[in-house]
C-alpha cells in the first residue's frame, strides 16, 4: 500500500467518523480538527474516568503530525481506531488509538505480518442511548446532563427484588 492511499483511507475514516457523530450525536462538529495519539496497550486497563485524565494531558497535534507519526509506524500497525474525544464549539479532538503488530503473540503475528492495517471509526455511546435518540458527543466527560440521564435511565430500569 502506498502512503498516498493510505493517506486517502486515514481521511476517508475520519469522514466516517463524521458521519457517525453526525447521525448520533446532537453536537455541531467544527471542521477544525486536531489529533491525539494513544497506544492501546498503554490505556487497555483504564477506565473511561483514568483515559479521559491521561487524554486531557495529551497535547493535540494537527492532521499532518499524526499523518506522519501513523506513516512512520505504518509497518507495525495492526489496528487503527477512530474516536471523537472532545467536541468544542470551534474545535473537535479526535483520539487515534493503534495497536501495534509487535505486541500480539508470535502466532498470531506470523499470520498477520503482512497484512495492511485495519482502520476502524467508532462512537461510544451511553447506556441511555437508543431508539434513534440522540446524544451528547460529549458523554463520556460525565457532564451533568450525562449523569441525569444515566440516573434516570437507572431509575426506570432497575430491578425490584422481593421477597
Amino acid at each position: 500500500m502506498s502512503l498516498k492511499k493510505f493517506e486517502l483511507d486515514i481521511r476517508d475514516t475520519i469522514s466516517s467518523l463524521i458521519n457517525l457523530i453526525n447521525d448520533y450525536c446532537w453536537n455541531k462538529i467544527s471542521p477544525n480538527y486536531s489529533f491525539i495519539l494513544s497506544d492501546i496497550v498503554d490505556i487497555k486497563d483504564c477506565n473511561r474516568k483514568e483515559k479521559k485524565i491521561i487524554n486531557d494531558e495529551k497535547i493535540p497535534v494537527n492532521f499532518k503530525h499524526a499523518l506522519e507519526f501513523l506513516e512512520k509506524e505504518h509497518s507495525d500497525l495492526h489496528d487503527i481506531n477512530f474516536y471523537v474525544f472532545k467536541v468544542k464549539k470551534g474545535r473537535t479532538v479526535i483520539e487515534i488509538q493503534y495497536y501495534r503488530k509487535s505486541n500480539l503473540d508470535k502466532a498470531f503475528f506470523e499470520m498477520v505480518k503482512n497484512n495492511l492495517p485495519m482502520l476502524h471509526a467508532k462512537i461510544s455511546m451511553p447506556i441511555y442511548a437508543k431508539n434513534g435518540k440522540r446524544f451528547d458527543a460529549n458523554w463520556e466527560s460525565e457532564g451533568l446532563i450525562h449523569q441525569w440521564k444515566t440516573f434516570m435511565y437507572n431509575f426506570k430500569n432497575r430491578k425490584f427484588i422481593r421477597d
